[in-house]
């Protein structure tokens, strides 16, 4: 059966060659008698629908293991949406390179070209071929509009490429059409943090940890946006002392980039004390912070 081939994704198809894991499939130990072909379509719906929601869930653990008990069936649309979602594993565990292959060979599946075209996006970004990431990004299809899976890639394209405005602008649009999506509200966080509104970052990410305490990541940018307005956070009951060091530390990050140096070198200091073993990276951000402040204090 012929391929019909992404013209972009097809460019890079040189790039990735070689690259390729393929993932041995499992086999099955005494396997029951084969079921009838209606059924056997339907197991494989049901399985690649289960693979599907580990993926959203962020649960790769699972999704990997159903993808291995996945038998293949070469030549048919099946396949090529088990390949689109054994691509999306690899973004997912940062191994863009061999996603890919898989990417180039897939046909067009019918209602999924904008999660090939973001996990293309998301896959040249996280490899740094920005130039090829754009490319792809400019010639989207015209239901991708509509689509926020498209938007919040894009976005992390436009971060990538310090576009932190057009970032904001792509969430924002992500965000209407998925008002009660919570990553991408995180994400658009991240990005009015990006162009140095921290105020409204902090605003955001503040409702965002009210309806869910334990997500650790926007815990942390908001501390880190707290810190550009020059506040300091407050260690929760829940934080080990790992937990805390890395909150203070993001805090003092944001206090640093707001030129608040002396709250910058106070939470650094804190976060070197409070980290349970000796954090090379931790300590020189600390010590270029205190030298910008002894240095402008000697001024």
């Amino acid at each position: 059966m012929h391929r019909r081939r992404n013209p972009i994704l097809a460019m890079i198809a040189a790039i990735a060659a070689g690259w390729l894991s393929f993932v041995p499939l499992r086999a099955y130990e005494n396997p029951p008698a084969p079921p009838l072909p209606t059924d056997l379509a339907a197991q494989r719906a049901d399985m690649l629908g289960a693979i599907d929601k580990a993926l959203a869930g962020q649960r790769l653990v699972e999704a990997k293991a159903l993808l291995d008990r996945l038998e293949p069936e070469p030549g048919t649309g099946e396949d090529d949406r088990a390949d689109l979602l054994r691509a999306e594993w690899l973004i997912a565990v940062g191994r863009p390179r061999d996603a890919i292959p898989l990417l180039v060979s897939t046909e067009e599946i019918d209602g999924r070209q904008c999660r090939k075209l973001s996990a293309g996006m998301i896959a040249l970004t996280q490899l740094s071929e920005l130039d090829q990431a754009d490319r792809l990004a400019a010639a989207p299809a015209a239901t991708c509009i509509a689509d926020p899976l498209y938007w919040r890639s894009l976005a992390r394209l436009h971060l990538a490429r310090d576009r932190a405005p057009a970032a904001v602008s792509a969430l924002r649009r992500a965000l209407a059409l998925v008002p009660e999506n919570n990553a991408v509200a995180a994400d658009l966080g991240v990005a009015l943090i990006a162009t140095g509104d921290a105020a409204e970052a902090a605003d955001l990410l503040s409702k965002l940890l009210a309806s869910d305490p334990g997500q650790s990541e926007v815990r942390m940018n908001l501390d880190y946006a707290n810190g550009m307005l020059g506040l300091q956070p407050a260690r929760a009951a829940s934080d080990s002392d790992l937990g805390w060091s890395n909150r203070l530390q993001f805090a003092g990050l944001g206090a640093q980039r707001a030129n608040h140096l002396v709250l910058a070198e106070a939470l650094l200091g804190q976060a070197l004390i409070e980290r349970p073993r000796h954090d090379d990276r931790l300590w020189h951000q600390y010590v270029a912070v205190a030298g910008r402040h002894r240095k402008g204090a000697g001024l």
